[in-house]
């Protein structure tokens, strides 16, 4: 049985500047997931497209995986984050890639906690409240190969005691395993999967090197990245669709990532 997690605290700042959080005007709620790749190849002309593309969805809370250090300060040189603020697992995975969450609204008991892994894998969470309700974001990036869905089904298990003390919120990020392996998604059979619940007709394939060929492969396209709502029925699902899907202007081998990002938007309930 996975061990209870020990929560540590994440402190939340400013990346741009200290300025006021910008206003969130609900009921509406947007969160986006992408992973970032922190690869060296050509990082800064990919996260700089991934920033503009950022910039212009401007979702109210953003879970981001792979991140590194190089990530986090060039994220401090855009202006649009000003409003927004910040917190992470201090790089806490193997390799110094870690997990981040960018949000809008103000953040409470933001904690991250070490998972079951051979790949110093994490979970970072934070806490709300708009409008007398709580909810609770969280976003992890499970162990990685397909031979380690033990790992996977353990860390899962640790998420899952730790989300059900939470009244209700989302959970996201890439999970390394594809919402069309049946054994491995029953550790998920609890949770909202709301690409399902919006696009059941849609593989939404967010790895697929038949698209983007940035990185050449063979493997068969997976759906890996995930937003899923848990516990109370808090929020209704409204739109949910796929974000950096296309190749940076003139270099069509060239993409934000080697991941296509999610952004969906709720609404509160009643």
């Amino acid at each position: 049985m996975p061990a209870m997690l020990r929560a540590i605290q994440a402190p939340v700042r400013a990346l741009y500047e200290e300025a006021p959080l910008l206003p969130f005007c609900g009921p509406a709620l947007t969160i986006a997931t992408i992973n970032v790749w922190f690869d060296k190849h050509y990082q800064r002309e990919r996260y700089d497209a991934l920033f503009a593309l950022l910039e212009m969805h401007a979702p109210d809370i953003v879970a981001f995986q792979e991140v590194t250090l190089d990530f986090i300060e060039q994220l401090k040189t855009c202006s649009w984050t000003a409003g927004y603020r910040w917190i992470d697992d201090h790089g806490a995975q193997l390799g110094n890639y870690g997990v981040g969450i960018l949000s809008k609204l103000p953040m409470q008991n933001t904690s991250y906690a070490g998972l079951s892994s051979r790949m110093g894998r994490t979970v970072l969470w934070a806490e709300f409240t708009h409008q007398d309700t709580p909810f609770t974001v969280a976003t992890t990036h499970l162990e990685s190969m397909s031979e380690n869905a033990d790992y996977r089904k353990r860390q899962l298990k640790s998420i899952g005691d730790l989300l059900a003390k939470h009244p209700g919120g989302f959970f996201c990020g890439d999970f390394n395993l594809c919402a069309s392996w049946p054994d491995e998604n029953q550790a998920l059979r609890n949770y909202e999967d709301l690409w399902s619940t919006l696009k059941p007709n849609d593989n939404g394939f967010t790895v697929d090197y038949s698209v983007n060929k940035m990185k050449p492969s063979t493997k068969a396209p997976v759906r890996f990245d995930r937003i899923l709502s848990h516990g109370q029925h808090l929020w209704r699902p409204q739109t949910i669709t796929m974000i950096a899907t296309e190749p940076l202007e003139g270099r069509p081998n060239l993409w934000p990532s080697d991941h296509f990002g999610l952004l969906a938007t709720m609404r509160l309930a009643g």
